[in-house]
């Protein structure tokens, strides 16, 4: 394999998985004999000895074994789904938080409920109310 033949060899081990259990690519399964990444580097490499491209490469892969085999999901149809909703669900619970908290900040802070002074005894005596008072904080004073 020449430089372009190692760089596509990368590049394509890079996007397919490793079907051991590993959860990693082919080209960074921990595993020196791994039944599973050692013979799809085999294949890689017989495909691209075939002149295949890229894309051509990835098409074989999924056609034998599945949408699984990718790394990362195409960028189509359905899949799509995975790409957008991330973004979708971040503006929708901003968008919530922040009316929620619009709200909350709309009814402003609590004020004291106006109270309107009745004078019933005279000027400035309060009425009874203040003439008790006066008379337990006298009694509680001694």
């Amino acid at each position: 394999m020449g430089q372009g033949g190692e760089a596509l060899y990368d590049r394509v081990c890079k996007e397919i998985m490793c079907l051991c259990g590993c959860n990693q690519t082919v080209k960074a399964c921990p595993h020196t004999n791994c039944d599973s990444a050692v013979p799809t580097r085999n294949k890689i490499k017989e495909l691209i000895g075939q002149g295949k491209n890229h894309d051509e490469i990835l098409a074989s892969f999924v056609k034998e074994k599945g949408q699984i085999i990718l790394s990362k999901p195409k960028e189509e149809g359905f899949n799509l789904i995975g790409y957008i909703f991330p973004f979708v669900a971040i503006i929708i619970v901003g968008a919530l938080v922040f009316n929620l908290i619009k709200g909350w900040t709309r009814s402003g802070p609590a004020t004291a409920p106006q109270t309107v002074a009745h004078k019933e005894s005279g000027a400035g005596s309060g009425g009874p109310l203040a003439e008790r008072m006066k008379k337990e904080l006298s009694e509680f004073e001694d």
